[in-house]
Protein backbone atom coordinates (compact mmCIF):
# COMPACT_ATOMS: atom_id res chain seq x y z
CA UNK A 1 0.00 0.00 0.00
CA UNK A 2 2.49 2.68 -1.11
CA UNK A 3 -0.15 5.45 -1.01
CA UNK A 4 -0.97 4.87 2.69
CA UNK A 5 -0.85 8.13 4.64
CA UNK A 6 -2.14 7.25 8.14
CA UNK A 7 -1.43 4.03 10.08
CA UNK A 8 -2.10 3.03 13.66
CA UNK A 9 -0.75 -0.35 14.75
CA UNK A 10 -2.21 -1.18 18.16
CA UNK A 11 -0.72 -3.29 20.93
CA UNK A 12 -2.88 -6.27 20.01
CA UNK A 13 -0.89 -6.66 16.79
CA UNK A 14 2.55 -6.60 18.44
CA UNK A 15 2.98 -10.41 18.27
CA UNK A 16 2.67 -10.20 14.48
CA UNK A 17 5.28 -7.50 13.99
CA UNK A 18 8.59 -9.10 13.15
CA UNK A 19 11.60 -7.16 11.85
CA UNK A 20 10.55 -7.51 8.23
CA UNK A 21 7.08 -6.09 8.85
CA UNK A 22 8.34 -3.16 10.97
CA UNK A 23 11.00 -2.36 8.37
CA UNK A 24 8.35 -2.29 5.63
CA UNK A 25 6.23 0.13 7.68
CA UNK A 26 9.11 2.50 8.35
CA UNK A 27 9.86 2.96 4.64
CA UNK A 28 6.30 3.61 3.41
CA UNK A 29 6.91 6.62 1.13
CA UNK A 30 3.64 8.55 1.66
CA UNK A 31 3.06 7.79 5.34
CA UNK A 32 2.47 11.02 7.29
CA UNK A 33 1.05 9.75 10.58
CA UNK A 34 2.29 6.61 12.32
CA UNK A 35 1.36 5.21 15.71
CA UNK A 36 3.06 1.94 16.67
CA UNK A 37 3.11 0.40 20.14
CA UNK A 38 5.77 -2.28 19.59
CA UNK A 39 8.92 -1.22 21.53
CA UNK A 40 12.01 -1.10 19.30
CA UNK A 41 15.55 -1.73 20.47
CA UNK A 42 19.11 -0.80 19.59
CA UNK A 43 19.82 -4.01 17.67
CA UNK A 44 16.88 -3.60 15.30
CA UNK A 45 17.56 0.08 14.65
CA UNK A 46 21.25 -0.46 13.91
CA UNK A 47 20.47 -3.18 11.38
CA UNK A 48 17.58 -1.22 9.86
CA UNK A 49 19.40 2.10 9.49
CA UNK A 50 22.66 0.48 8.44
CA UNK A 51 21.10 -1.24 5.44
CA UNK A 52 19.06 1.69 4.03
CA UNK A 53 19.55 5.16 2.68
CA UNK A 54 18.45 7.86 5.13
CA UNK A 55 16.24 9.31 2.38
CA UNK A 56 13.88 6.31 2.43
CA UNK A 57 13.42 6.09 6.23
CA UNK A 58 10.05 7.64 7.20
CA UNK A 59 10.50 10.36 4.55
CA UNK A 60 7.02 11.92 4.94
CA UNK A 61 6.29 11.40 8.65
CA UNK A 62 4.98 14.54 10.38
CA UNK A 63 3.30 12.88 13.39
CA UNK A 64 5.00 9.94 15.07
CA UNK A 65 4.04 7.86 18.11
CA UNK A 66 6.65 5.20 18.78
CA UNK A 67 8.04 3.15 21.66
CA UNK A 68 11.52 2.00 22.66
CA UNK A 69 12.80 -0.24 25.39
CA UNK A 70 14.06 1.65 28.42
CA UNK A 71 17.81 2.19 28.07
CA UNK A 72 17.73 2.11 24.26
CA UNK A 73 17.38 5.84 23.64
CA UNK A 74 20.50 5.95 21.48
CA UNK A 75 18.40 3.90 19.07
CA UNK A 76 15.73 6.61 19.27
CA UNK A 77 18.25 9.25 18.27
CA UNK A 78 19.58 7.08 15.46
CA UNK A 79 16.12 6.57 13.99
CA UNK A 80 14.96 10.19 14.35
CA UNK A 81 18.12 11.81 13.05
CA UNK A 82 17.43 13.69 9.83
CA UNK A 83 13.61 13.58 9.95
CA UNK A 84 13.24 17.05 8.50
CA UNK A 85 9.42 17.15 8.34
CA UNK A 86 8.63 15.65 11.75
CA UNK A 87 6.40 18.03 13.70
CA UNK A 88 4.94 16.01 16.58
CA UNK A 89 6.71 13.24 18.50
CA UNK A 90 5.28 10.99 21.21
CA UNK A 91 7.95 8.70 22.61
CA UNK A 92 7.14 5.96 25.12
CA UNK A 93 9.93 4.16 26.99
CA UNK A 94 8.90 0.66 28.05
CA UNK A 95 10.31 -0.81 31.24
CA UNK A 96 12.41 -3.92 30.87
CA UNK A 97 11.89 -6.94 33.09
CA UNK A 98 15.06 -6.07 34.99
CA UNK A 99 13.85 -2.51 35.67
CA UNK A 100 17.38 -1.23 35.23
CA UNK A 101 17.75 2.47 35.88
CA UNK A 102 18.61 4.08 32.56
CA UNK A 103 19.72 7.52 31.51
CA UNK A 104 18.42 9.07 28.31
CA UNK A 105 21.35 9.14 25.91
CA UNK A 106 22.71 12.67 25.33
CA UNK A 107 22.33 12.11 21.58
CA UNK A 108 18.56 11.95 22.06
CA UNK A 109 18.42 15.56 23.25
CA UNK A 110 20.76 16.80 20.53
CA UNK A 111 18.85 15.08 17.73
CA UNK A 112 15.38 16.16 18.89
CA UNK A 113 16.53 19.75 19.44
CA UNK A 114 17.96 19.80 15.90
CA UNK A 115 14.78 18.61 14.15
CA UNK A 116 13.89 21.66 12.05
CA UNK A 117 10.09 21.26 12.07
CA UNK A 118 9.52 19.85 15.56
CA UNK A 119 6.87 21.71 17.56
CA UNK A 120 5.50 19.11 20.00
CA UNK A 121 7.30 16.50 22.11
CA UNK A 122 5.66 14.15 24.60
CA UNK A 123 8.07 11.79 26.37
CA UNK A 124 6.46 9.06 28.46
CA UNK A 125 9.09 7.69 30.77
CA UNK A 126 9.49 4.25 32.22
CA UNK A 127 9.40 4.45 36.00
CA UNK A 128 13.15 3.91 36.33
CA UNK A 129 14.36 6.44 33.76
CA UNK A 130 16.60 9.33 34.77
CA UNK A 131 17.99 12.17 32.71
CA UNK A 132 19.88 15.46 33.11
CA UNK A 133 17.96 18.74 33.18
CA UNK A 134 20.40 20.26 30.68
CA UNK A 135 19.09 17.96 27.94
CA UNK A 136 15.51 18.84 28.77
CA UNK A 137 16.33 22.54 28.61
CA UNK A 138 17.96 22.14 25.19
CA UNK A 139 14.76 20.64 23.76
CA UNK A 140 12.61 23.29 25.43
CA UNK A 141 14.77 26.03 23.92
CA UNK A 142 14.03 24.89 20.35
CA UNK A 143 12.52 27.97 18.68
CA UNK A 144 9.54 26.19 17.12
CA UNK A 145 8.64 24.19 20.25
CA UNK A 146 5.05 24.85 21.33
CA UNK A 147 4.31 21.80 23.48
CA UNK A 148 6.67 19.84 25.71
CA UNK A 149 5.43 17.21 28.15
CA UNK A 150 7.31 14.71 30.30
CA UNK A 151 5.20 12.09 32.03
CA UNK A 152 5.54 8.68 33.62
CA UNK A 153 4.36 5.43 32.08
CA UNK A 154 4.63 1.91 33.42
CA UNK A 155 2.78 -1.12 32.07
CA UNK A 156 0.69 1.19 29.91
CA UNK A 157 -0.54 3.26 32.86
CA UNK A 158 0.35 6.95 33.26
CA UNK A 159 2.26 7.72 36.44
CA UNK A 160 4.04 10.71 37.95
CA UNK A 161 7.50 9.31 37.44
CA UNK A 162 10.79 10.13 35.83
CA UNK A 163 13.55 10.89 38.25
CA UNK A 164 15.73 13.92 37.81
CA UNK A 165 18.66 14.87 40.00
CA UNK A 166 19.22 18.61 39.90
CA UNK A 167 22.77 19.91 40.17
CA UNK A 168 23.55 23.58 40.41
CA UNK A 169 26.19 23.70 37.66
CA UNK A 170 23.93 21.69 35.31
CA UNK A 171 20.95 23.93 36.00
CA UNK A 172 22.86 27.20 35.66
CA UNK A 173 24.44 26.10 32.37
CA UNK A 174 21.04 25.14 30.94
CA UNK A 175 19.11 27.49 28.63
CA UNK A 176 16.24 28.05 31.08
CA UNK A 177 12.84 28.98 29.65
CA UNK A 178 9.20 28.85 30.71
CA UNK A 179 8.75 25.62 28.70
CA UNK A 180 11.69 24.09 30.55
CA UNK A 181 10.26 25.03 33.96
CA UNK A 182 6.83 23.69 33.00
CA UNK A 183 8.35 20.38 31.88
CA UNK A 184 10.43 20.23 35.05
CA UNK A 185 7.21 20.64 37.02
CA UNK A 186 5.87 17.33 35.70
CA UNK A 187 8.86 15.35 36.95
CA UNK A 188 9.72 13.81 40.27
CA UNK A 189 12.64 16.04 41.26
CA UNK A 190 15.02 14.78 43.91
CA UNK A 191 15.30 17.52 46.53
CA UNK A 192 16.94 19.37 48.14
CA UNK A 193 19.69 20.72 45.88
CA UNK A 194 23.08 21.14 47.52
CA UNK A 195 24.35 24.59 46.53
CA UNK A 196 26.73 27.32 47.55
CA UNK A 197 25.47 30.76 48.51
CA UNK A 198 26.45 32.18 45.09
CA UNK A 199 24.73 29.31 43.24
CA UNK A 200 21.56 29.76 45.27
CA UNK A 201 21.52 33.46 44.47
CA UNK A 202 22.07 32.83 40.76
CA UNK A 203 19.33 30.17 40.57
CA UNK A 204 16.81 32.35 42.37
CA UNK A 205 17.51 35.34 40.12
CA UNK A 206 17.34 33.18 36.95
CA UNK A 207 14.00 31.59 37.86
CA UNK A 208 12.42 34.86 39.03
CA UNK A 209 13.38 36.48 35.73
CA UNK A 210 11.38 33.81 33.87
CA UNK A 211 8.52 32.79 36.18
CA UNK A 212 8.54 33.65 39.91
CA UNK A 213 5.80 31.10 40.64
CA UNK A 214 8.13 28.27 39.60
CA UNK A 215 10.43 28.96 42.53
CA UNK A 216 8.20 26.47 44.37
CA UNK A 217 9.92 23.70 42.39
CA UNK A 218 13.26 24.31 44.06
CA UNK A 219 14.49 23.51 47.53
CA UNK A 220 18.01 24.84 48.00
CA UNK A 221 20.25 23.68 50.82
CA UNK A 222 23.14 26.09 51.21
CA UNK A 223 26.42 24.75 52.53
CA UNK A 224 27.52 27.85 54.43
CA UNK A 225 30.94 26.45 55.25
CA UNK A 226 31.68 26.02 51.56
CA UNK A 227 30.16 29.35 50.65
CA UNK A 228 32.05 31.50 53.10
CA UNK A 229 35.26 29.56 53.59
CA UNK A 230 34.33 28.41 57.09
CA UNK A 231 35.67 25.07 58.32
CA UNK A 232 33.34 22.17 57.55
CA UNK A 233 32.16 19.60 60.06
CA UNK A 234 34.83 17.23 58.76
CA UNK A 235 37.47 19.90 59.29
CA UNK A 236 36.45 20.37 62.92
CA UNK A 237 36.42 16.60 63.53
CA UNK A 238 39.95 16.45 62.18
CA UNK A 239 41.03 19.24 64.54
CA UNK A 240 39.64 17.51 67.60
CA UNK A 241 41.04 14.13 66.56
CA UNK A 242 44.60 15.44 66.24
CA UNK A 243 44.60 17.88 69.15
CA UNK A 244 46.94 17.19 72.03
CA UNK A 245 45.78 17.62 75.64
CA UNK A 246 46.13 21.27 76.56
CA UNK A 247 45.95 22.46 72.93
CA UNK A 248 42.29 23.38 73.37
CA UNK A 249 41.96 25.37 76.62
CA UNK A 250 38.16 25.58 76.47
CA UNK A 251 35.58 23.28 77.96
CA UNK A 252 32.80 23.70 75.42
CA UNK A 253 32.44 24.93 71.84
CA UNK A 254 29.09 25.29 70.08
CA UNK A 255 29.13 25.82 66.31
CA UNK A 256 25.74 26.65 64.77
Amino acid sequence: MPQLQVLRVGRELNPLLDREVVSAILVLPKLERLSMDLPLDQSFVQDFVGSRSPAVIMPSITHLEIAFLNGHTLATATLLDGMSVLEELTLTLRSTDEEVVAILDPAFFSVVAALPSISSVDVRLAASTTFPCHGLAIIAAQESMRHLTISGNQHGLPQRHGHIQLKADDLLSSPMSIKFLEALESLNVSLPMQVTHDEATAIIHAVIAISPSHLRLFELEVDEATSFGWPSGEDWESVWATAEPGDVPVEQVDIV
